[in-house]
């Protein structure tokens, strides 16, 4: 009989008579439960017995533990949605003791989990589980094998027909590819942008069918009118991949002009669990507007026609910049010219470039310009805006003219006339010309006299071009130009021509006439008389020379004196 646990008993039978010769036989042992005996070994015969000795025999039962169980279960996790997974999963067992392999294979089918069983001896121990890759079914499209995890069978040794659990969890992962869109100005219309997505498959992953050839889609981001920006994401895609995105040219937009489709982009790494982004910026440009600027010259009744090239410029807030133009003027004094901006350009403000706009006509000026500016909103891609300037002519002053009169000797007069350009609309205009007219009454003629014109001022601003009577001394022209002067008082302005004439008039005729004054080419005119407004009064006998000095005096003081008058004064001068 042997107690629970050992291996070894023996029993010793006596006494037996020295010399016999014995034979031993064994009955097979009662069953164990969950353990099997081997054969019963045969009987051991023709044993002698020794005198005084113990003769001895030996009997070895096999005795083996009933297989036991190990059973495998797997799971097929992943991401939310991830597809059903179905198929065989080859797996590998490794023992220790006794150092043996075992293989097996788990099939899944609908929920994503299987098992599988494998009759393993009793005892065995330190058994490891390890799934064969390269023999798993294929990832679905989108998603890729991450490493296995294991729940791997109690290390002590399998009881006696007992049972044993290792799992394996095969995780699904996946990423995903974000495509984002800029375009560099507002859409002025919907627009869809295309691209189409290349996809290999990780390099770690086995080259199977569905795995090793490339994955390509296509995908579209579509933008509302006035949109600048917008996305799309792309997956799931098989962790690991590397991918390439390519634009296609997008449609064309009436007006518009699109730079160049960005180059594709690629070597994007699928994280896992996680999205990767590219990125495409478009430009988009107006195609250019036009800006027509219109040109008129205004002035009172008769003024000359002007011809000339109005050069201008225009600044813009948005996009800051600057351009110039021209107008050129011709018959009926005005005149366009068109510009090319680019759509978008607003605050466009319009000035004319003074210093280089063609000179006044003589005897005018030219007045501040008056604008209209172009509307302040952006010019529309392909559109027109327009602004005008009004360049006003207005007429220089006459000089101012005085007229001094005294009589020297007799019949012998001396006539004074001082012209200036004091009037305030001349200054800081160029010099005006003038032109100075002394008519003498009908039937009245100069004998002998002599004249002088003299031009006191800056060279080149005053100055006198002719001075003279016409044939039979009946008129008196002077012309020439006159510099501004601020100055009012005729004898020391600082810019004037002086023109004295001294003569011999016969006696009786009539010494009282009126010179005038006006701007080259216009028909405003100033004038003085040596008398303000009286009768003309003849040129006086020699007795009678003291009355007209008197006469002539008071008249250039504005004074009135009738023949009776005068004499009145005179009687009155003697006492």
């Amino acid at each position: 009989v042997m107690a629970t646990g050992t291996t070894t008993g023996s029993v010793t039978v006596s006494p037996i008579v020295a010399g016999s010769t014995c034979s031993v036989a064994e009955s097979a042992p009662a069953a164990i439960p969950n353990y099997t005996w081997g054969t019963t070994p045969g009987p051991n015969g023709n044993i002698v017995i020794a005198s005084g000795a113990t003769a001895s025999t030996a009997f070895t039962n096999t005795l083996t533990g009933n297989p036991g169980t190990l059973t495998v279960s797997k799971t097929i996790n992943g991401p939310a949605g991830f597809p059903a997974v179905t198929g065989s999963f080859p797996f590998t067992v490794a023992c220790l003791t006794p150092t043996a392999n075992y293989s097996g294979s788990v099939v899944v089918s609908a929920g994503n989990t299987g098992n599988a069983t494998l009759s393993m001896p009793a005892g065995s121990s330190a058994c490891v589980i390890s799934e064969t890759l390269a023999s798993r079914p294929a990832a679905p499209a989108g998603y890729a094998w991450a490493a296995p995890t294991y729940t791997q069978p109690n290390a002590a040794p399998l009881p006696a027909a007992g049972t044993t659990i290792g799992t394996i969890a095969n995780p699904l992962q996946s990423g995903s590819l974000t495509i984002n869109k800029t375009v560099s100005m507002a859409l002025p219309q919907a627009a869809t942008f295309d691209f189409t997505i290349s996809c290999s498959a990780p390099t770690s992953t086995p080259a199977t069918t569905a795995l090793g050839a490339t994955v390509s889609t296509s995908q579209s981001i579509a933008l509302a009118s006035g949109a600048t920006t917008g996305s799309v994401t792309v997956g799931p895609i098989a962790t690991g991949s590397t991918c390439s995105v390519a634009e296609t040219a997008p449609a064309p937009i009436p007006n518009y002009t699109w730079g160049t489709t960005p180059g594709p982009n690629g070597n994007i790494v699928i994280p896992s669990g996680a999205t990767a982004s590219t990125a495409f910026t478009n430009t988009l440009t107006g195609n250019p507007g036009t800006l027509t600027v219109s040109k008129t010259v205004t002035g009172p009744a008769g003024f000359p026609a002007v011809t000339g090239s109005f050069p201008f410029s225009v600044a813009c807030l948005t996009p800051t910049a600057s351009y110039s133009g021209s107008v050129l003027v011709s018959a009926g004094n005005t005149g366009n010219t068109t510009l090319s901006m680019p759509a978008g350009s607003s605050a466009c403000v319009i000035s004319e470039t003074l210093a280089s706009r063609p000179a006044a006509p003589a005897g005018y000026a030219w007045a501040a310009p008056t604008y209209t500016q172009p509307n302040a909103a952006p010019l529309a891609a392909a559109g027109t805006m327009t602004g005008a300037i009004v360049n006003p002519l207005t007429p220089l002053d006459p000089p101012f003219i005085s007229k001094r009169a005294r009589v020297i000797d007799g019949t012998t007069l001396e006539w004074t006339v001082t012209v200036i350009n004091n009037a305030l609309p001349n200054a800081g205009q160029t010099p005006v010309g003038f032109t100075v007219s002394d008519a003498l009454p009908a039937g009245v003629a100069f004998v002998t006299g002599s004249l002088s014109c003299t031009p006191t001022g800056t060279p080149g601003q005053t100055s006198v071009a002719t001075c003279g009577f016409n044939p039979g001394n009946t008129n008196l022209t002077v012309t020439g130009t006159l510099g501004y002067t601020p100055d009012t008082a005729p004898a020391t302005a600082s810019q004037r021509v002086d023109i004295v004439f001294r003569g011999t008039v016969a006696q009786g005729q009539m010494v009282v006439n009126t010179a005038c004054t006006n701007v080259t080419g216009q028909t405003p005119s100033r004038c003085a008389s040596n008398t303000a407004g009286s009768d003309a009064l003849p040129v006086p006998a020699l007795d009678a020379r003291v009355l007209a000095v008197l006469t002539l005096l008071l008249a250039s003081m504005g004074l009135v004196l009738t023949r009776g008058g005068a004499k009145s004064l005179l009687k009155g001068i003697r006492k």
